[in-house]
């Protein structure tokens, strides 16, 4: 059987007074982790944790905090510190045995105390656990004996009873029909005898034991303390009074003497305010006691000096770019007179272009080789330029290249990876689509033909001439 040791253990050392000073010590250390850790934890919360006094769940949760939070080398010496002076007998019997049999280590604790606590009132359910714990972090072997099964058997009917499912769990849900109308009937008979109570203000209005509830309130008066402000605020529903006469239905015979009932009513309606004043302290205290507080500031103040190193490293890699920037405007600027001074030629660079292309116009004529057009109908090539219907012509001609049309100036250039050679029709072309190509193909292993014979026969045979000329033709 698995059991989850850690709430227990973090029980153990809740309510280890002893130890109080030594677990405040270690705390201290690394407070801020520390509370992150028991903070984010699901057992903060647990029932486990908050059930017991205002002094031991703020122990429990520095104890959690300790156990989960960030551990090493120095930590872990004074953990065993920790164990030792709060559980000292539980502590050597880990020591002094590479073999745990539970029975024994239970006999030999109450033979040496004569009973379940320590000399400090430490119950033996407590050092079991904490045995447990010890023998499993030490690699010690556990002898699994009936012992052992049934106290993890114990420690895990003790956990399956904080769910609210638990059968074990008293619940105004889980009473019978039979139940539920003897509870409507006995706060009926409540009501008319003595008026609704629903609240404190209604004990205080009906009189009913004027006696009893005067001797009630000068319990207060000894510890100076006023019930009326004390309890006023405090939310009691028509659901807490049903189940206090649940109660009353389980635990008592006669449920025809409506003045006994009252009184058990009203003496219960006074221990659940005390309860429930109790847990609004308790709440109240760890939302804004010194040591939260403290805390969560050091924390924002951790978060405040990381924020301003990010600031700071904000602000020089801001100056930083600044004066990059300068260098970029000032080469910028540069650059601008470069291209201002390559526009003044530019007339002079497309005039020799345009030169080279009649040069290519020229040689054109002179080609008098046969086309093999089936080739050419599976061959994939680029064209660039030539009006629509010169294109809807070729494209009849050339079904597998593909055509560029000297609008279509934000082509996808992706398609010119997939082919070796780019024909250029320099007759009817837009330049802007002639860089786009250019700069699309550089560094890359592809061909540029130029075209500029409007004769289909003329276009194919250069086509033909150029493709033929490629070295894996």
């Amino acid at each position: 059987m698995q059991v989850n040791l850690l709430p227990f253990v973090i029980e153990a050392l809740g309510a280890n007074k002893k130890i109080y000073k030594d677990i405040d010590r270690i705390y201290q250390e690394n407070k801020y982790e520390y509370y992150k850790a028991a903070k984010e934890h699901e057992l903060y919360n647990h029932p486990i944790v908050k059930e017991g006094s205002l002094i031991q769940e703020e122990y429990c949760k520095k104890a959690l905090g300790i156990l989960i939070g960030p551990r090493d080398e120095k930590l872990v010496i004074e953990l065993e510190k920790l164990f030792k002076r709060g559980f000292r007998y539980t502590y050597t019997y880990a020591e002094n045995h590479l073999r745990i049999d539970l029975s024994k280590f239970i006999y030999a604790f109450m033979k040496k105390y004569g009973g379940e606590e320590d000399e400090n009132g430490i119950n033996i359910e407590y050092h079991t656990v904490v045995l447990l714990f010890l023998i499993i972090n030490k690699g010690r072997e556990i002898i699994e004996n009936d012992t052992y099964k049934e106290y993890l058997s114990l420690l895990s009917f003790r956990w399956e009873h904080y769910g609210e499912d638990n059968e074990a769990r008293i619940s105004l849900d889980k009473a019978t029909e039979e139940d539920k109308q003897k509870i409507k009937e006995l706060k009926q008979a409540i009501y008319k005898e003595y008026g609704e109570i629903l609240n404190f203000n209604d004990i205080l209005q009906c009189r009913f034991d004027a006696k009893g509830m005067d001797a009630a309130a000068y319990l207060f008066d000894y510890e100076n303390i006023s019930s009326i402000s004390l309890f006023e605020d405090i939310k009691f529903t028509s659901k807490n009074i049903d189940e206090i006469l649940y109660l009353y239905v389980l635990f008592k015979e006669d449920l025809k003497d409506i003045k006994k009932a009252t009184k058990f009513l009203v003496a219960h309606m006074y221990i659940r305010y005390m309860i429930k004043a109790y847990k609004q302290v308790k709440e109240m205290y760890f939302k804004n006691n010194k040591e939260t507080m403290y805390v969560e500031l050091e924390g924002l103040e951790k978060s405040l000096n990381s924020a301003t190193e990010k600031l700071f490293s904000a602000k020089q890699e801001i100056t930083r770019l600044q004066q990059q920037i300068e260098v970029l405007e000032k080469e910028n600027r540069r650059l601008q007179s470069e291209l201002a001074e390559e526009r003044k030629n530019r007339n002079e660079l497309n005039g020799l272009r345009e030169f080279m292309f009649n040069l290519d116009r020229q040689e054109e004529y002179t080609v008098q080789e046969e086309v093999d057009m089936e080739f050419l109908k599976k061959y994939k090539a680029v064209l660039i330029g030539g009006h629509e219907k010169w294109q809807q012509r070729m494209k009849e001609l050339l079904p597998n290249f593909i055509f560029i049309h000297p609008d279509q100036a934000n082509f996808d250039t992706k398609i010119l990876d997939s082919v070796d050679i780019i024909f250029i029709y320099v007759n009817y072309l837009n330049h802007g689509i002639y860089y786009r190509a250019m700069n699309a193909i550089e560094g890359k292993n592809v061909k540029v033909a130029y075209l500029n014979q409007q004769n289909e026969e003329m276009v194919l045979k250069n086509i033909y001439k150029e493709i033929k000329a490629l070295d894996f033709f």
